[in-house]
């Protein structure tokens, strides 16, 4: 059988070409990263095209490296090589095994037609460099999840979830999508998940209000609506909200606060300098928006704010932004930033 010899560095897209082919693949694969969704949709690729469904119970093995040790791990997958026939071996959690690095000695002896598949949960180029090194000396095929830094990361896992789920999602919805969520890969793809079960009977398209009525992540503490609330100058909506995603920074990064203000009020000022009378449609055509519902926060902003404010908020997101990033010294924290940045832009 033809085998699969990709570069030690794999790309997704590259690594979702090989599992498809359902071709002979290398003994040994890593999958490593923080960004869980692309590993589990190569592990589930895997399994469905290297190995027949009907084989799954015989051939295809799932272990946790919690609850193994090496040698228990080499064992394992050397003496029951012997049966024969492709077997596919899925180990997760392997971080959590000690001396790991020795499972590339075993490599010469993994038979033929099997495949094992380390799967990493975390960063391996920050902890366990070794244990990369002992690979790419070794020729192991490697794959290192993509970081999730911004709506840009975000709106390429969503149409690469969208395409396995056979579903269209507007990019109105991906924008909404990254409010509410944010670069949580694993959360995105369970959502969308739900709505192509709801989409199915409406064409397959996810809409924006689709996400509103529908994602899981309370639609109340979201980036978005906070700056709803700051441009309807509700002080107490917009102080509750700033605190409580302060006080869960994990699920509400700043940066991407910062983001969804800053890309607002950078589009505000574009519109201050517009007619006064500016009708809705226009706004949208000004900002490249795909309707004048798009556009309404941005009627309601250019009557809360004057230019030289808007301005001035501009600065102070992106003084906000410097800080967080360490500039100016200070012991700043997330909590203090953002209700600081709160009290500015509501004066």
């Amino acid at each position: 059988m033809a085998t699969s010899t990709p570069s030690l560095s794999q790309s997704y897209h590259q690594l979702v070409k090989s599992f498809s082919s359902g071709k002979e693949l290398p003994p040994l694969l890593f999958l490593g990263g923080e960004e869980s969704y692309y590993i589990d949709r190569l592990v589930e690729l895997l399994a469905e095209h290297y190995l027949p469904r009907e084989e799954w119970a015989l051939s295809r093995t799932i272990l946790y490296g919690s609850e193994l040790s090496l040698p228990e791990l080499r064992d394992t997958i050397l003496s029951s090589s012997l049966l024969g026939g492709r077997r596919l071996y899925i180990i997760r959690e392997v971080n959590a095994i000690k001396g790991l690095d020795e499972i590339v000695e075993a490599i010469p002896s993994i038979q033929p037609e099997t495949t094992v598949v380390l799967c990493y949960n975390g960063d391996p180029e920050r902890a366990a460099r070794s244990l990369l090194k002992r690979l790419t000396e070794a020729q192991v095929p490697l794959f290192l999840s993509p970081k999730m830094r911004n709506s840009r990361d975000t709106a390429s896992l969503i149409r690469d979830a969208a395409d396995l789920l056979h579903i269209t999602v507007e990019p109105d919805a991906m924008g909404a999508l990254y409010d509410f969520i944010g670069t949580n890969g694993a959360t995105l793809y369970s959502e969308l998940r739900k709505l192509a079960v709801l989409a199915s009977g409406r064409g397959g398209m996810v809409t924006r209000a689709m996400v509103e009525q529908n994602v899981g992540i309370s639609r109340e503490y979201s980036p978005y609506e906070l700056l709803n609330a700051l441009v309807a100058k509700q002080r107490a909506k917009a102080y509750k909200l700033a605190r409580y995603m302060a006080l869960n920074e994990k699920r509400y990064p700043l940066p991407i606060i910062l983001s969804t203000l800053y890309t607002y009020f950078a589009n505000l000022m574009i519109v201050m300098y517009q007619p006064r009378n500016i009708s809705a449609d226009d706004v949208a055509k000004v900002l490249g928006l795909r309707n004048s519902y798009a556009a309404e926060s941005y009627m309601t902003g250019k009557w809360a704010f004057t230019p030289m404010q808007v301005f001035n908020i501009v600065h102070e997101i992106r003084m906000t932004d410097a800080r967080f990033k360490g500039a100016e010294g200070g012991a700043y924290t997330n909590d203090g930033l953002l209700i600081d940045l709160v009290t500015f832009i509501l004066g």
